[in-house]
């Protein structure tokens, strides 16, 4: 242990500045009873940490000291996303201290103060406090002083408990000395105020109490002196919850009575259960309205909206789910798509004809009783040769909107120039034409007009909420919409960061030139949830940029489709509440019929929750109204795979490679098909090479899997995969090929490389999935067994596949091949039993051949499931 140098008094504060070895004291914190905080520089590691020294009055004391010191490094052996991080444990002559993560934050007892919690806050405050408890005692770490000032809260709202370790020691040296205040003896269990066996049973108790205090405003244990408290404690029922608030939930109401049983073998048996009551009913689903921030006080008033919602979504799901014949009469037979309309001014001007094309589509997409074919199936055709009635026949359509546009300066002002034509596809007459010259104020009422002709000309009658929605305008303010079809441009050239980001941008400047822009704040929230979904930003920040921009366009206008598709995809894509993702899909349906992403978004929902015939369903009414889309074909051809139908599952995934010949994953999940079906790597290694000419899968993640089963020469494999955009799962892949190669040390290298770039993406990260399994595949290749099995089981809590029955399927397999790699083979066999019983990429064939699962040859359970036919 070091003596750091240090040039001031042992017993004054340390002023800002001061030296500290490597670290540079900014501020004073606080000060308690145990000691004083100080926020300082560690200029070696260029971080903020806390440093928290022990009070002198405790140094004096070697049994108690010693005892502090052990403890603490205990404390640092802890490692989980809800619990403030040990860096260091040390002494400064003679005085201990800790070094700790440093988060910006404000405490639990701040947060709630002169504040009412909406119930899902409660049980996500709840839920992660039980991680870090379950955790600490799973490894003998008792903390004993669990309170709302103990309890940290940041930005993100992600829990942050403090003092693991730390209070276990100075509890056991005074009840009501220094270090016990009134705030601490109020969230004491009966077994700790009396001085009887601690367990984490004691903790439970103390969670309880904070969770009555939340829900209530009070503690549970009151009294005028520490005795009289005391005394409350261990003989008094606290007053009922309905006493107080006459909303809560029963089962929320039902789980803290049975934290705070005076006898600790009558409360829960562990943290994890605590977790498990809160969620039985999924009340608290029901309850949450924070998107909307919606407060209703009259408990009546609240279950009639309740009521309303339900028969709402309901009745929307029954129209999704009716016989194809019915969507069918309620969509009409008529079948038209707008073609990108041609522009014949600056080329800088594109994105403007672009983004009229996509209005007018728009508008006529409202018309109940006519079938209007996706933007993405349409613009296939932009500045295409082809022949009308080919264009037509590709599309199924029967009739065709085309056009040309002009943005030019005409005397003082801009004006628009549109030559819209209605071609009749069948015998490729031409049946309406207009003229348009108007100003850009005038825009709407243009792309209005042109709809109503063309319903007009298809005999199409429409009715008044038909009409209504049809001549919405959404802004006066032209320069503002202009920034929105800016936005609309790069939102839909692809996927890729600059595109989504830029996107962003221009829909934020077109709500700041019109706060009122309700359909650039639906724009807005898909742009934000799209930088998350795509994980280009996984933190809550921006989930909650998402979530706001969506809860304004609705506060506008609370019809909007789109802002209820957006609304949609933050409880799908945020948030995982997969009901009300349906709920939000189903309204967008039932006013936008011909809303192809909608059936597509309805369908992902589906599959994650296990519905794989709905979901397939959902995909083909996607695919049917944009049958040019390889995404929607490769949709249905994945999701058929799933359930094993195999033989139909090819002919889509045959559809999805002819509409996009360059895209790899296609013929990659072909050729998977080849290996799940009958374990035939050669002819899936053939299926690779029909496309090997024109499409570089090295960088696609699911080729470098696919590869150990297809090329026996495993040093080739090497010379085949190149860093994608993923460098994190390259370095893995990489990582695990060298350990099949039996080259140990080059696979810790590139581990630890995945490690490195993992320990960047920490903040924010906590509570991904995705980021865990990566962590657990990391210390396994670096054989640190305690961590690798801890990330890999974080990653099956935080994602298992009764609540994602897709992407939690390679989380599954990944923890399977931890436990390989610890020989840990009977609950390796286990994790793939159970995947050969649900829908997934996982079949005997393959199990046969995959090298991962070669230690398990001469696994009595595992010869037996390998032997078995499909």
């Amino acid at each position: 242990m070091s003596d750091l140098h240090m040039s001031q008094n042992d017993g004054e504060d340390f002023r800002p500045g001061t030296e500290l070895g490597n670290y540079r004291i900014v501020s004073k914190i606080g000060s308690g009873g145990m000691g004083d905080v100080y926020l300082a520089e560690d200029e070696k590691l260029n971080r903020r940490v806390a440093l928290k020294f022990l009070s002198r009055q405790f140094v004096t004391d070697s049994t108690f000291k010693e005892r502090f010191l052990r403890e603490a490094r205990a404390a640092a052996s802890l490692s989980h996303p809800n619990i403030i991080t040990v860096h260091e444990v040390n002494e400064f002559k003679g005085r201990p201290f800790i070094a700790m993560e440093y988060v910006e934050s404000e405490s639990l007892k701040e947060y709630i103060k002169d504040k009412s919690l909406a119930f899902d806050k409660i049980f996500d405050i709840a839920s992660q406090v039980c991680r870090a408890l379950s955790e600490a005692h799973e490894k003998g770490l008792v903390h004993r002083d669990i309170k709302p000032s103990n309890i940290l809260i940041d930005a993100q709202g992600r829990i942050k408990i403090v003092d693991f370790g730390l209070v276990h020691a100075v509890g056991e040296t005074t009840l009501s000395g220094a270090g016990s205040t009134m705030g601490t003896i109020s969230y004491m269990s009966p077994e700790q105020v009396t001085g009887g066996d601690i367990s984490g049973s004691s903790d439970l108790f103390s969670l309880g109490v904070v969770l009555y205090e939340m829900v209530t405003g009070v503690r549970p244990f009151q009294g005028d002196y520490e005795a009289s408290v005391i005394y409350s404690i261990v003989n008094e029922t606290p007053k009922a919850i309905t006493e107080l608030r006459d909303d809560v939930p029963p089962h929320l109401i039902d789980t803290i009575d049975k934290l705070l049983k005076k006898n600790p073998e009558e409360r829960f048996e562990n943290a994890s259960d605590v977790v498990s009551a809160l969620k039985e009913e999924g009340h608290f689903e029901l309850d949450s309205t924070r998107e909307l921030d919606i407060k209703i006080s009259n408990k009546n008033i609240r279950i009639g909206y309740l009521l309303l919602a339900v028969v709402i979504a309901i009745s929307a799901i029954i129209y999704i789910i009716g016989d194809q014949k019915a969507t069918d009469m309620a969509m009409g037979s008529k079948k038209i798509a707008v073609l990108p309309f041609e522009n014949l001014g600056d080329p800088s001007h594109q994105y403007f004809a672009d983004g009229i094309t996509d209005e007018i589509t728009a508008r006529l997409a409202t018309i109940q009783g006519l079938k209007v074919v996706s933007r993405t199936s349409a613009m296939r055709f932009k500045d295409s040769d082809q022949s009308i009635s080919s264009i037509g026949k590709e599309l199924k359509v029967d009739y065709l909107l085309i056009g040309t546009i002009r943005w030019e300066q005409y005397e003082e002002s801009l004006r628009v120039r549109i030559i819209p034509q209605l071609i009749k596809v069948e015998d490729d007459t031409h049946i309406w034409a207009g003229r348009y010259f108007h100003t850009l104020t005038d825009i709407f009422s243009v792309q209005i007009d042109i709809a109503e002709n063309v319903a007009k000309t298809l005999n199409i009658v429409m009715h008044e909420s038909g009409q209504d929605a049809l001549k919405e305008i959404p802004t006066h303010n032209i320069e503002a919409y202009d920034y929105y079809l800016r936005g609309n441009d790069y939102f839909h050239r692809s996927w890729d960061h600059d595109d989504i980001l830029i996107a962003t941008q221009m829909y934020q400047k077109a709500v700041e030139l019109d706060p009122e822009f309700s359909l650039a704040h639906a724009m807005l929230s898909r742009g934000h949830e799209s930088l998350f979904w795509e994980g280009y930003d996984r933190t809550e920040e921006r989930c909650g940029k998402a979530r706001e921009a969506a809860s304004r366009a609705l506060e506008l206008q609370p019809a909007l489709p789109e802002a209820h598709l957006a609304m949609g995809y933050i409880y799908y894509h945020c948030d995982m509440v997969y009901g009300r993702a349906i709920q939000a899909f189903a309204m967008v349906i039932q006013k936008l019929p011909n809303q192809a992403d909608a059936y597509s978004s309805l369908g992902a929902v589906q599959r994650r929750q296990g519905q794989f015939e709905e979901a397939i369903n959902n995909f083909k009414k996607s695919f049917e109204l944009d049958p040019l889309s390889n995404l929607k074909a490769f949709d249905i051809g994945l999701t058929l795979g799933l359930i094993r139908n195999y033989d139909e599952a090819r002919v889509y995934l045959e559809k999805a490679g002819a509409l996009a010949p360059d895209w790899p994953l296609p013929c990659i999940y072909k050729a998977w098909l080849d290996i799940f079906s009958n374990g035939d790597a050669e002819k899936a290694k053939i299926e690779l090479s029909k496309s090997a000419h024109r499409v570089d899968m090295s960088r696609s993640q699911y080729y470098w899997w696919l590869l150990r089963l297809v090329e026996p020469n495993l040093g080739k494999i090497l010379e085949k995969t190149q860093p994608g955009t993923d460098a994190v799962a390259f370095y893995l892949h990489q990582a695990r090929i060298y350990r099949l190669l039996e080259q140990y040390e080059t696979e810790k290298q590139f581990a630890d490389s995945a490690l490195i770039l993992l320990a960047q993406k920490e903040n924010g990260a906590g509570f991904d999935a995705r980021y865990h399994s990566q962590l657990s595949m990391a210390y396994g290749a670096l054989r640190q067994k305690d961590s690798a099995l801890y990330h890999g089981q974080m990653a099956l809590e935080l994602l298992p596949t009764s609540k994602d029955a897709f992407d939690a399927l390679f989380l599954v397999v990944n923890m399977a091949e931890i436990l390989v790699i610890f020989e840990e083979y009977d609950v390796a066999v286990e994790r793939l039993e159970h995947l050969l019983t649900i829908p997934g990429f996982v079949s005997r064939p393959y199990l046969k051949i995959d090298p991962l699962w070669k230690p398990l040859e001469n696994h009595p359970r595992f010869k037996i499931i390998i032997s078995e036919s499909e």
